[in-house]
């Protein structure tokens, strides 16, 4: 729903759904992945895909690396 209610650059709706977006986690797996941190009383809880959770190593490890990664892909 994020995508189809965002607005254009212009202030018209957007209208579809973002590629990137629906291929993400439902609200249901987000919601339990939270659950199951608070139950293991985890400290840290992120709720994403292996993709995501490799960004977000990169990101503290080797942030340079992940700029050109994300700067050659062809997310939009």
């Amino acid at each position: 729903d994020g995508s189809v209610n965002a607005l254009t650059a212009d202030g018209s709706p957007y209208g579809k759904m973002d590629d990137a977006l629906a291929r993400g986690l439902t609200p249901e797996q987000t919601a339990q992945v939270i659950l199951d941190g608070l139950e293991h009383r985890k400290r840290e809880v992120f709720p994403a895909g292996l993709k995501e959770r490799l960004g977000l190593f990169l990101s503290k490890w080797a942030p340079s690396f992940l700029d050109r990664m994300l700067l050659k892909s062809q997310v939009k």
